[in-house]
């Protein structure tokens, strides 16, 4: 009744895997780095799927789930609790510009984690939440448009989007965390609005395309190393 953590970890030449009705669990990393996986069905029987269990599968482009599931839902391949308010997994594989639901008001922990081939996602205004490394390495995202609606930007959130050239956080964030904007090595711009009390450790570490920084008058904390690395910044305000 459950799939171990790693318990599939690095069977590269994985195609396709049936989970029967009995499993309630898959733990996590179960799947970790299936990179010729392409699709995966989630029985009605599953209550709990652990950390990053469809992590690093490159070729993954849809995660279905069966009719009468109690926790988790999908649409067009994403994994989705089961009223769709958060999004809890983007299918590594997925491409292009993907736009968010409406329902949703939380982007969940790793969500998009190594989704490298997204160019685009659009966050509706419901979100208030966007978890810890929720784009982490997606590396060809070129635009992504925060609304006024989230509060929230977890650590290490958009590390390593490698791609991503300007960002603007919207006035309803009052901490930029830890990593949150770490070794975004194409941002060449960055509006701080003057909600944010807080910039954290290592917050836009080895930014090396950062030019000029505008840091507003609420600022009562900087933390350590928030500007290490940042070769090109020539101009802090």
């Amino acid at each position: 009744n459950r799939i171990g953590n790693e318990a599939f970890s690095y069977c590269s030449r994985l195609t396709s895997v049936n989970i029967p009705n009995s499993v309630t669990e898959i733990g996590e990393y179960a799947f970790y780095y299936c990179s010729s996986l392409t699709s995966v069905t989630i029985p009605n029987s599953l209550t709990t799927i652990g950390k990053l269990a469809f992590s690093a599968c490159t070729s993954l482009l849809e995660i279905v789930v069966e009719n009468g599931n109690p926790n988790y839902s999908s649409e067009n391949g994403v994994l989705f609790n089961i009223d769709k308010t958060e999004l809890i997994t983007c299918p590594v594989g997925k491409e292009g510009e993907y736009l968010i639901p409406a329902s949703v008001n939380r982007i969940g922990n790793e969500a998009f984690y190594y989704c490298s081939r997204l160019t685009s996602v659009s966050i509706p205004n419901s979100v208030t939440t966007i978890g810890n490394s929720a784009f982490y390495c997606c590396s060809n995202l070129t635009s992504v448009t925060i609304p006024n609606s989230v509060t929230t930007i977890g650590e290490l959130a958009f590390c390593f989007c490698k791609s991503l050239t300007s960002v603007t956080i919207p006035n309803s964030v009052t901490e930029i965390v830890n990593s949150a904007f770490r070794d975004c090595i194409s941002l060449t711009s960055v509006s701080i609005p003057n909600s944010v009390i807080k910039i954290g450790n290592s917050a836009f570490a080895k930014c090396s395309s950062l030019t000029s920084v505008s840091i507003p008058n609420s600022v009562t904390t900087i933390g350590n190393s928030a500007f290490e690395g940042c070769s090109s910044l020539d101009s802090v305000s």
